[in-house]
C-alpha cells in the first residue's frame, strides 16, 4: 500500500529516489516512466512485452503495443512525452481506444492521418452526421511533449509553452470497455486504426480530472527534467 500525501518537505538534501513519483498526484489512474513495467501509482501494471531503453520503452515495430490499463473515465488527462517516426501517408494511431472499426464509435483516439497531420477526436456515439468531434494534435516527428484532456463537454490539448487547442463537446461515448493503448491495439480489439509506428514513448501518465493549464504545464515541465536526466530534450 502507498500514501500519497497533500504536503511539501522542503529540504533540499533529501535525494529523490524515484524522479517520476514526481508526476503522482490524488487523481492519478497511471503513471509509467517506461523504463519498466512499473506503475509509479501503484494503480495497475503496464502491458508492455518489449525492451526499454535509457530513453524508455522503444516501439521496434508498428505493430508494438502498450497496453496502459487505464479505462477512459469521465474526465480525463493524458500526459505524454514521444519521440515518433512519421509514416508517410499511412494512417496509424499513437493513442486510442476507439472502437468499433464503423460507426457509431466510442471512446477517443490520436492518430497520424493518410495526410500526416496528426488528429485528436473523441467519439459522438451517433452513427451521423458527427461521427465524432476532431481537433490538431501533431505527435509525430522529433521528441514531444503534451497533454491530452477531454470531458464531457470539451476536448483540448495543450502544449508546454501553453498553447492550446480546443473544441466543444456536445455529445460524448465513453469507452469503458477497452483500455486506452498507446501505439498499436491489441489484435483483438476491433478498431479503424490498429497499426503503429516506431520509435520511442518517454513517458506516460493518465490522470481522472480535467487538468487546468497550469496544472499541465507542470506535468511537463516536470517531464522535461526527468528526460532531461536522460539526454533527452523536451521543446
Amino acid at each position: 500500500m502507498r500514501l500519497i500525501l497533500d504536503t511539501v518537505i522542503n529540504n533540499s538534501d533529501l535525494p529523490l529516489v524515484d524522479p517520476a513519483m514526481q508526476l503522482v498526484r490524488p487523481s492519478a489512474l497511471a503513471v509509467y516512466d517506461m523504463l519498466s513495467n512499473k506503475d509509479k501509482s501503484g494503480n495497475t501494471t503496464l502491458g508492455f512485452s518489449g525492451t526499454f531503453s535509457a530513453e524508455g520503452a522503444v516501439l521496434d515495430t508498428v505493430d508494438r503495443v502498450i497496453n496502459t490499463n487505464v479505462i477512459e473515465q469521465d474526465e480525463i488527462s493524458i500526459l505524454i512525452c514521444c519521440n515518433l517516426v512519421q509514416r508517410a501517408g499511412v494512417a496509424f494511431s499513437v493513442v486510442s481506444n476507439m472502437t468499433p472499426a464503423t460507426a457509431p464509435f466510442l471512446g477517443f483516439r490520436n492518430i497520424s492521418t493518410t495526410s500526416d497531420s496528426g488528429t485528436l477526436a473523441v467519439a459522438t456515439g451517433l452513427a451521423s452526421p458527427n461521427q465524432a468531434v476532431t481537433i490538431t494534435s501533431q505527435l509525430i516527428g522529433a521528441w514531444t511533449s503534451r497533454v491530452l484532456r477531454i470531458k464531457n463537454s470539451e476536448v483540448s490539448t495543450i502544449t508546454r509553452s501553453g498553447t492550446v487547442t480546443q473544441a466543444a463537446l456536445t455529445n460524448r461515448a465513453k469507452n469503458v470497455a477497452v483500455p486506452i493503448y498507446v501505439n498499436a491495439l491489441d489484435a483483438s480489439v476491433a478498431a479503424g486504426v490498429k497499426t503503429g509506428t516506431t520509435g520511442t514513448v518517454g513517458l506516460f501518465a493518465a490522470y481522472s480530472e480535467y487538468l487546468s493549464d497550469s496544472d499541465a504545464i507542470g506535468l511537463m515541465n516536470i517531464s522535461a527534467q526527468i528526460m532531461a536526466d536522460r539526454g533527452v530534450t523536451l521543446p
